[in-house]
Parts: C-alpha cells; sequence; structure tokens
C-alpha cells in the first residue's frame, strides 16, 4: 500500500495533503491513477477527511488490473444500525444512518 500519511511519499508526487483529503473526485482521481500507474502498489491508505485517526483505504481490483497479493481480509462484518462501529462512526461524524 502506498502510504499518503507519508511525507516523504507526499514529496515524491508534488502532493499536498489538502489535495490527497479533497472532496474533489477530479483531483483525487488523477492521484490515484497516477499511483496506480506506478505499477508497484495495491492500493493507496490516507487519513480521513472527518478524523486523520482513521485510515482510508483505496484498494485496486484484481479485474483487468494486477493481482493483490498479501492481503488478507481478517474480518467480515454486516453492518446495521444498531452495531456498535456504525452507532459510534454516527456520532463520531454526527451523522444518522438511514438504511
Amino acid at each position: 500500500m502506498l502510504d499518503l500519511d507519508d511525507a516523504d511519499a507526499l514529496a515524491q508526487r508534488s502532493l499536498r495533503p489538502s489535495r490527497v483529503v479533497t472532496r474533489d473526485r477530479a483531483t483525487t482521481q488523477r492521484w490515484a491513477r497516477a499511483a496506480f500507474d506506478e505499477a508497484q502498489w495495491s492500493g493507496v491508505a490516507w487519513w480521513s477527511y472527518h478524523d486523520p485517526d482513521w485510515m482510508s483505504c483505496g484498494l485496486w481490483s484484481a479485474v483487468g488490473a494486477r493481482a493483490i497479493d498479501g492481503l488478507t481480509v481478517i474480518d467480515r462484518t454486516d453492518l446495521s444500525a444498531d452495531h456498535p462501529a456504525v452507532v459510534a462512526a454516527s456520532q463520531s461524524l454526527l451523522r444518522v444512518w438511514v438504511p
């Protein structure tokens, strides 16, 4: 994973932190495509717009792209409005889950 929370990784790509977490999709698509084109990453990781202690990750699809080697799904959980993680996120983000 390309860690965009690393200052050297940002500097090597002339990326500013504000361009990594922007909500402008065209901007994020450009830096994601550039990272994909480096052909050495399974995806990218960066800090959340909402809380810098939260990590956001984007993985490249193995369909029509490079295989994602060495990654293991540790836990998969179906979410619901009363799941503790959803409740905590809802409170932290000040949002209500609307199914």
